[in-house]
C-alpha cells in the first residue's frame, strides 16, 4: 500500500466518523417540532410581530405628540387664568379694604 491510498484510507475513515457524528444533528435539524423549518417560521413570526410593534409605536408617537400639544395650550391657558385670578383678587381685595368687607373664608383665594 503506497502513500496515497493510505491517505484515501485515513480520509474516508474521517468522512465516515464525521457523518455518523452529524448524522443526530442532521436529524435534529429535520425534526418539524425543532428543526430549521419551525425555528424559520418562530422567527417569521416574531419578525411580524415586530413590524406591527414598530407600526403600532408610530401611532402611539402621533398621539403622544398630538397630546402634548394639546397639553401645552392648556398650560398656557391655565397660567393665564392663574394670573387672571391674582389681578381680579387684587383688585376685590384693595375694594374689600377700602370699604372695611371681611369676606367668609369659602370665598377667599388661597394662594
Amino acid at each position: 500500500m503506497d502513500n496515497n491510498d493510505l491517505v484515501k484510507k485515513v480520509g474516508d475513515i474521517v468522512d465516515e466518523k464525521i457523518n455518523k457524528a452529524l448524522d443526530p444533528i442532521k436529524n435534529q435539524l429535520g425534526d418539524p417540532e425543532s428543526g430549521l423549518k419551525r425555528i424559520n417560521e418562530k422567527l417569521d413570526t416574531l419578525w411580524d410581530q415586530a413590524v406591527e410593534l414598530t407600526e403600532n409605536m408610530t401611532e402611539v408617537q402621533e398621539t403622544l405628540d398630538s397630546h402634548t400639544i394639546f397639553l401645552t395650550r392648556i398650560e398656557t391657558k391655565v397660567e393665564h387664568s392663574i394670573d387672571n385670578i391674582q389681578k381680579i383678587n387684587k383688585r376685590v381685595g384693595n375694594v374689600e379694604n377700602k370699604l372695611g368687607v371681611v369676606p367668609p373664608p369659602e370665598l377667599t383665594i388661597v394662594r
